[in-house]
């Protein structure tokens, strides 16, 4: 269940890096 909680929040970060990745493309 912990391990679940952190996959879970490094995916969060992955996603939110790749969302301001593309904001800084525009």
């Amino acid at each position: 269940m912990y391990n679940a909680a952190i996959l879970k929040i490094k995916l969060q970060m992955k996603r939110c890096k790749t969302v301001s990745d593309s904001y800084s493309i525009l």
